[in-house]
């Protein structure tokens, strides 16, 4: 959290569709709440962005919604891809940056 916290992060967006994870302290719940005693916010948007089975239309609807929460927060987007290179976070980023004119986004 300490890392977040020292590069002015307000929010984390979780991309990944399923929020478990067996590294502890990666689970949604446990992300929740670590996050929260640290004063960032925690948002899984897997259901619209999380990469694997998902729709154009939903792609498009979270891509809105996280261009939303990023004009008023300075968001981190978090999933399972360690190389945000290899990622679908870096294409959402490229969007947002694009059609959007939101550069606050860390990946």
């Amino acid at each position: 959290m300490d890392v977040l916290k020292a590069n002015g992060i307000d929010r984390l967006v979780d991309l990944r569709e399923r929020p478990y994870s067996r590294k502890a302290g990666f689970s949604s719940r446990q992300l929740t709440q670590a996050l929260k005693g640290a004063g960032i916010g925690y948002t899984w948007m897997g259901k619209l962005l999380g990469g694997f089975s998902i729709s154009r239309e939903q792609w498009l609807m979270g891509c809105q919604q996280v261009a939303e929460m990023a004009k008023k927060e300075t968001i981190v987007m978090m999933c399972m891809e360690a190389d945000w290179n290899q990622c679908h976070r870096k294409k959402l980023a490229e969007i947002l940056a694009s059609e959007h004119k939101i550069h606050n986004i860390n990946l």
